[in-house]
């Protein structure tokens, strides 16, 4: 009984794990595109001195 306590407790803690993953990889996204639209204002910037 106190084994499969343990798997429990293991398995809780991989699907916890799962999720944050899950989040982690969905914000790192976001900040992806974030940063590709920055880049492209910023060389917009230096080629026509102008942000639109």
């Amino acid at each position: 009984m106190e084994r499969e306590a343990q798997i429990d407790a293991l398995l809780m803690e991989v699907n916890k794990l799962r999720e944050e993953k899950e989040y982690l990889v969905k914000a790192l996204s976001q900040m992806t595109v974030t940063l590709n639209r920055l880049l492209d204002r910023y060389v917009l910037i230096e080629e026509t001195g102008y942000g639109g």
